[in-house]
């Protein structure tokens, strides 16, 4: 679904956040609201870079932090601070965001 940059751009765009993840010893929860829909499946690069990586499956919830699995995995963590990424930011990164920061959480 992604048109605005080559799809070799994105995966090496996503390829390079998983590597800083794991270098700077950051979280990575991955999510998605239907992995068989049409924004395909999660890129395998992500878990391929970023080996410590914890997927939360969804049922369909377009806002991830609509799903409490997810909510409490981001909880777990311990950190307050989020760097969030996904497909569509107006769709994928900002409604669960808004939750977030509106749960206390700096985005």
């Amino acid at each position: 679904m992604v048109k605005d940059i080559s799809v070799a751009e994105l995966r090496a765009n996503t390829t390079m956040l998983a590597k800083l993840a794991t270098l700077l010893k950051l979280p990575v929860i991955t999510t998605a609201s239907e992995p068989n829909g049409p924004n395909g499946p999660l890129m395998p690069e992500i878990h391929e870079s970023a080996l410590h990586a914890v997927f939360v499956p969804r049922r369909g919830e377009v806002n991830a932090w609509d799903n409490q699995l997810f909510v409490n995995t981001v909880r777990d963590t311990g950190k307050k601070m989020l760097i969030m990424a996904g497909v569509w930011t107006s769709v994928c990164v900002m409604f669960p965001a808004l939750d977030a920061k509106a749960a206390g959480y700096k985005v």
